[in-house]
């Protein structure tokens, strides 16, 4: 599942001790699963339900009652690992606080974002995805959860540029054959799974989109061609971009310039958001680009050098 859907995150299980390379996977199926929900269901109320069996399971996991499902019983085994459990194990807080965060996300937004509000969203997704990794490899220092809350807002804002095409131009995922309800005539608005019209959103920081003057309806109708796209795009990047130089400033002045051997693997996420910067940079910053579609056959490289080199 990992390696299909989330192939950077893949290539990262091998600077894992062994042992704990299932954990790595358990937690990233589960990151993927509640990403991905909201693609899935057919309704925010349906999605609603979903997330509340996610808290339900999360909760039962801590009382030792672990539902049939493969992520949950590998979760169940990840926080009662015994070597993990000494280390102080895996935190729940971080579990219900990434299922709080993609709960409210469910609901389409009646305007854009605020930059706090995504960054916020970043911090309760991206980077409590991180601390729980720091969790599993029993890491617990307040300047590297400082570190990690950087890198996890660099990757969320950066996740939001990459994901614009998808949230702008939803594709089409009709039960039946119309391009609208089932039965009925095609609709401009792409239908989710039971065919009801899925409403496209502009997740960019509601302030870029005013200082460039952008219009939602002409980025729905025109794509990257809409007026002050591209700039309000060129300003979510560079907030990602300094994210990242913020947390390289830090790495230089706390820990020498060189990660810490303990946490090279979840640093190695960011090896792909660092590249795909660049390649939007490249580009133009156009996220509608075919050239996204193709996969980087340079990443393993890229990510073997960062973590050779211990930088990312």
């Amino acid at each position: 599942m990992v390696r299909e859907r989330d192939y950077p995150a893949y290539l990262t299980h091998v600077a894992y001790p062994r042992a704990l390379q299932p954990h790595f996977f358990a937690l990233r199926a589960f990151h993927i699963e509640l990403a991905s929900l909201k693609d899935v269901v057919s309704n925010e109320l349906v999605g609603r339900v979903r997330m509340q069996w996610w808290r339900d399971a999360i909760e039962g996991i801590y009382q030792n009652r672990v539902p049939k499902h493969p992520i949950v019983q590998g979760l169940h085994a990840a926080i009662f690992d015994p070597v993990v459990m000494k280390q102080g194990s895996l935190v729940k807080e971080h579990f219900l606080s990434i299922i709080d965060a993609r709960e409210a996300d469910l609901a389409d937004p009646l305007s854009p974002p605020t930059l706090a509000e995504l960054e916020q969203y970043a911090e309760s997704t991206s980077s409590r995805m991180l601390y729980l990794l720091l969790n599993l490899l029993g890491v617990s220092n307040g300047a590297v959860d400082e570190l990690f809350s950087h890198l996890g807002k660099a990757m969320g804002l950066s996740i939001l540029v990459a994901g614009l095409p998808h949230h702008t131009h939803p594709a089409p995922r009709p039960r039946t054959g119309g391009g609208g309800a089932p039965g009925m005539p095609g609709s401009r608005y792409a239908p989710q799974a039971d065919g009801v019209p899925r409403t496209p959103t502009l997740p960019l920081p509601l302030e870029y989109l005013m200082d460039e003057g952008v219009v939602q309806e002409d980025v729905f109708r025109n794509g990257i061609h809409a007026k002050g796209l591209r700039d309000a795009i060129f300003h979510t990047a560079t907030r990602a971009n300094d994210y990242l130089i913020t947390a390289r400033t830090q790495l230089r002045n706390e820990f020498s310039d060189r990660v810490p051997d303990r946490i090279v693997g979840p640093t190695l996420l960011t090896v792909h958001i660092s590249q795909f910067l660049k390649k939007l940079e490249a580009l133009d910053f156009n996220p509608y680009d075919t050239a996204f579609q193709r996969k980087d056959w340079l990443l393993p490289w890229y990510m073997w050098l960062a973590a050779r080199r211990h930088r990312f």
